[in-house]
C-alpha cells in the first residue's frame, strides 16, 4: 500500500522494455524475410523470447507481490524448457530449407548454407539441380562433400553397433543417397 507509486513505475518501466522486445522481435522478423535465417537471427528471436518471459514474471511479481524465489525459480524454469524444445530441431536444416525456399536467388547466401554441414545439402543439391546450376565451384565441392558424407556414414553403418544409431543419421543418409 504504501508504495503503490513505485509499483506502479516498475510496471511502466517494464512494459517499456516489452514494447523495445516487440519492436526489436518486428526488426528481426524483417531482417529475416529479407535477408534469410541465420544462426545468428535465431539467437535473437531466443534472447527476445527468453526477455520477454522474463518480463512477464517480473509484472507478475510486482503486481502479485510475489518472492524473489518466485521470479528466479519460474524464469529459471521456462528458460531450462525453452532450450530443452529448441534442442529437438534439426536447425541446420531449417536454416537451409527456409532460405532456399523463401529468400530471393540474388540474396541467397549458398556459402553460408554449405557452411551449415551435412544436415543442409540435400536441400542445397535440390537447388543446384531446379536452378541448373551445376558448373559452379560451390557446386562441386557439394557433390565431394555429399559423397565423403555417404562413404562415412556407410563405414559407421558397418564399423559400430546398433547403439550408435539414431534418427537423424537414418534420414539424412536416406536424403542423401
Amino acid at each position: 500500500e504504501n508504495h503503490k507509486g513505485l509499483k506502479y513505475l516498475g510496471i511502466a518501466w517494464l512494459s517499456l522494455n516489452c514494447i523495445l522486445v516487440i519492436t526489436t522481435g518486428i526488426k528481426n522478423y524483417d531482417y529475416i524475410a529479407e535477408f534469410g535465417f541465420t544462426y545468428k537471427r535465431l539467437g535473437v528471436l531466443l534472447y527476445l523470447f527468453l526477455c520477454g518471459i522474463g518480463l512477464v514474471f517480473s509484472v507478475y511479481k510486482i503486481v502479485r507481490v510475489q518472492s524473489v524465489w518466485f521470479l528466479i525459480r519460474n524464469t529459471s524454469l521456462s528458460f531450462i524448457l525453452v532450450f530443452a524444445v529448441v534442442s529437438m530441431f534439426n536447425w541446420n536444416q531449417l536454416i537451409a530449407d527456409y532460405n532456399i525456399e523463401h529468400v530471393k536467388k540474388e540474396r541467397l547466401d549458398l556459402e553460408y548454407l554449405f557452411e551449415l554441414g551435412p544436415d543442409a545439402y540435400p536441400a542445397l543439391m535440390n537447388f543446384h539441380v531446379e536452378n541448373q546450376e551445376t558448373h559452379t565451384d560451390l557446386f562441386y565441392r557439394l557433390v565431394s562433400a555429399v559423397e565423403s558424407k555417404l562413404y562415412t556414414m556407410e563405414y559407421e553403418r558397418n564399423a559400430v553397433s546398433w547403439r550408435s544409431y539414431t534418427v537423424r543419421d537414418e534420414r539424412l543418409y536416406q536424403k542423401l543417397s
